[in-house]
C-alpha cells in the first residue's frame, strides 16, 4: 500500500511540474507572432492585435483582448477568444476546432473543420452571433453617415473547396433596431425598427445584399444591392434598391427643406415606394420616385 501512495504521490509531483512548466513557460509571444504573420499571409489587408495568449484546460488556448482590423479600420475588439481543437481529429484527415468568441456584450459560437489535401486546405467553418451590440461594434461606431443601434443575431457560414473560393454568407438579424441619418434625408429624430433581416454574401472587397427586410414604427420596406468595400471605409460605395411602405409618421420624421420637394407627391400616395441609394457611404445619394 505505501508503495501505491508512493507513485501516486510522485505522479500528482509529475504532473504538477508539467503544469507550471505549461502555463509558466508557454510561448505566448511566439503564439501572437505566428497568429499575426498567418492573418497577413491569408489576407494583407488583415491586421490582428493580441493582449496576450494563455493555454487552457481542456486544452486548448485563451486569447485576451484582440482587435482586427480591416483596410487599416478597426472592426471589431473582442474581450477574449477561447480556441479549443478536438484532439481526436487530430490523427485524421480533417481536424476539428470549436472557438467562442466574446466582444461587444455577445457571444461568437462556432465549429471550423480543416481538411488537408497535399499543399492545398479546405475549410469549413459554421459560427453563430448573439446578443452583440451594434453601436458598441468599432466598423458600425464609425460611420458617419447615420448612427445605428440594435440587437444583432447571425448565423455565418464559409466553406471553401479546391480551386473554388466560396463566399462568406451571412443571415443577419437586428432586433430593436435604431437608425438616424445624418444626411442627406435629413431626418429630425431617429428611425426605429422592430426587425431588420437580410441575407449577405461576401467575397473579398464585395458585398453582395439578397435582401434586406425591414418593419419599423414609421416604415417597412425590402432592399437589395451590393457594396464595395474601400481604404479608408468611409469612401466604401453601395448601391441599393427597393421598395418602401412609409407610415405616416415616416413623414413627420422629415425636414421641411431638403426633401420637401420629393416627398410632395408621396404625401399624398398610399402604398409602396420605390428607392434607390448610390454612393459612398459617408454620404450617399438617395432617390423616391
Amino acid at each position: 500500500m505505501s508503495d501505491i501512495k508512493k507513485w501516486f504521490a510522485y505522479a500528482v509531483f509529475i504532473m504538477a511540474v508539467l503544469i507550471f512548466l505549461v502555463y509558466y513557460l508557454f510561448p505566448s509571444e511566439f503564439v501572437e507572432r505566428y497568429i499575426i504573420f498567418k492573418a497577413g499571409q491569408f489576407n494583407p489587408n488583415l491586421k490582428v492585435s493580441i493582449g496576450r495568449v494563455f493555454p487552457t484546460f481542456p486544452p486548448g488556448l485563451r486569447f485576451d483582448t484582440i482587435s482586427l482590423e480591416y483596410l487599416d479600420a478597426l472592426v471589431l475588439d473582442a474581450e477574449e477568444i477561447r480556441v479549443v481543437p478536438r484532439l481526436a481529429s487530430f490523427f485524421g484527415p480533417k481536424w476539428t476546432i470549436r472557438f467562442n468568441l466574446k466582444a461587444h456584450g455577445g457571444i461568437l459560437n462556432g465549429r471550423a473543420e480543416i481538411i488537408a489535401k497535399n499543399d492545398d486546405r479546405q475549410f469549413d467553418i459554421k459560427a453563430k452571433i448573439f446578443g452583440m451590440q451594434l453601436a458598441d461594434i468599432p466598423a458600425v461606431r464609425n460611420l458617419t453617415a447615420f448612427k445605428l443601434s440594435g440587437v444583432l443575431r447571425a448565423d455565418i457560414i464559409y466553406k471553401n473547396a479546391q480551386e473554388i473560393d466560396n463566399p462568406i454568407r451571412a443571415s443577419v438579424e437586428i432586433l430593436n433596431c435604431e437608425l438616424q441619418p445624418l444626411k442627406p434625408l435629413s431626418i429630425k429624430d431617429r428611425l426605429t425598427f422592430k426587425q431588420i433581416e437580410a441575407v449577405l454574401n461576401i467575397r473579398n472587397y464585395r458585398i453582395d445584399i439578397e435582401h434586406c427586410n425591414f418593419k419599423g414604427n414609421q416604415v417597412d420596406g425590402t432592399v437589395s444591392g451590393f457594396g464595395v468595400l474601400k481604404d479608408p471605409f468611409n469612401k466604401s460605395i453601395i448601391e441599393l434598391s427597393g421598395i418602401l411602405n412609409p407610415h405616416h409618421l415616416f413623414f413627420k420624421h422629415l425636414s421641411g427643406d431638403l426633401q420637401a420637394s420629393i416627398f410632395n407627391d408621396i404625401k399624398s400616395k398610399i402604398g409602396d415606394v420605390s428607392i434607390s441609394i448610390k454612393g459612398p457611404i459617408e454620404n450617399p445619394a438617395f432617390n423616391f420616385h
